[in-house]
């Protein structure tokens, strides 16, 4: 299989998150501690906006002791992340058009073509499991049963196992830290009943594609989930949507694709009967190399990879929708 599946590549562009402090009591509420919000670290020079906190949050630029955020009421990291086989799971109505999710019709539709030597779901869940994308959530307030001005904090984390072990991740009290590098994100939330909404919000995320991350723009991206003071069941029938900005899709994920899948058509490890599905697919003039205006020019491609929200209300698709479910166990984050 692929190096790097699309999906795969698309599943990291919806997270990005957390910070630190102790666990809250089983009762899900905790005392009234608040912390203040300190500079957030640079997400480089390909990000498209300086701040990238979401409108929605209203926290402005600050030194310490500026902004007061609420509480931890729940740290969680994220045990599994759930792709969708079609598009109609994990669907989202963006923009009055319709529920959409373009990820789900790509798994669909490769599928139907019979590539189904690109185990996305597989890849995806290597990943998760051996530590390689650690995704945390933390929900700021006072409580994770009913608190109407909540917030949702979320970063990618780092293993504080030295060395690393991943076999205890998702025991319910692992403590992680934060990536180097990354910067803690903001969305406003509510919680009734134990269920959280948590946005939307424009945010940008980081895509692990080669040896650096790309950073791209989620715009109206939102997170549901029921919440649980119970470790190992923290959060459950998470829900992630959003939808990637479209001049992110075809300048930077494209690009970076090419280079996974022309490396991956020049290794000597590739089983031969990928190979030969890479040269058919992509390899256009036939050269030996494939680029990212041969995978703009596939057919196939072309259809997956194509614009079907309208962020801006000028009724033109101009990002692509991607919805995924997931579950989080209970955590620390120093």
């Amino acid at each position: 299989m692929m190096r790097r599946s699309l999906t795969s590549l698309l599943v990291a562009a919806l997270f990005c998150g957390c910070s630190s402090s102790p666990n809250p009591p089983a009762d899900g509420r905790v005392p009234d501690r608040s912390r203040d919000l300190g500079p957030g670290h640079d997400l480089g020079p390909d990000a498209a906006v300086p701040d990238a906190r979401p409108p929605e949050a209203s926290l402005p630029d600050s030194r310490p002791g500026d902004i007061v955020l609420p509480p931890p009421a729940l740290q969680t990291v994220v045990n599994a992340i759930l792709l969708p086989t079609k598009d109609s799971e994990y669907a989202r109505d963006y923009d009055g058009s319709g529920p959409k999710n373009r990820l789900g019709a790509i798994n669909s539709i490769l599928t139907a073509a019979g590539l189904t030597s690109m185990n996305f779901q597989q890849n995806i869940d290597y990943m998760v499991n051996n530590g390689l994308f650690l995704l945390l959530f933390e929900v700021l307030g006072q409580s994770i049963v009913d608190e109407p001005a909540a917030m949702l904090r979320y970063t990618e984390g780092q293993d504080l196992d030295f060395p690393p072990n991943p076999a205890d991740n998702f025991s319910g009290s692992e403590q992680f830290g934060l990536m180097p590098g990354t910067s803690s994100l903001i969305l406003s939330a509510t919680v009734t009943a134990g269920k959280l909404k948590a946005g939307p919000g424009t945010l940008m995320a980081p895509i692990p594609i080669g040896v650096a991350p790309i950073i791209v723009q989620l715009k109206k991206a939102e997170v549901h989930a029921d919440l649980s003071a119970t470790p190992l069941s923290a959060m459950t029938n998470g829900r992630l949507y959003g939808a990637i900005d479209w001049n992110d899709v075809d300048q930077k994920i494209i690009p970076a694709m090419a280079i996974e899948v022309d490396a991956t058509y020049k290794s000597s490890s590739t089983p031969a009967s990928v190979r030969d599905l890479i040269r058919n697919m992509f390899d256009l003039n036939h050269d030996g190399h494939i680029t990212a205006d041969e995978l703009r020019k596939n057919g196939l491609l072309s259809l997956l990879l194509a614009a079907d929200v309208d962020t801006d209300g000028d009724k033109t698709p101009d990002a692509m929708s991607a919805g995924m479910g997931f579950t989080a166990v209970k955590c620390s984050i120093k």
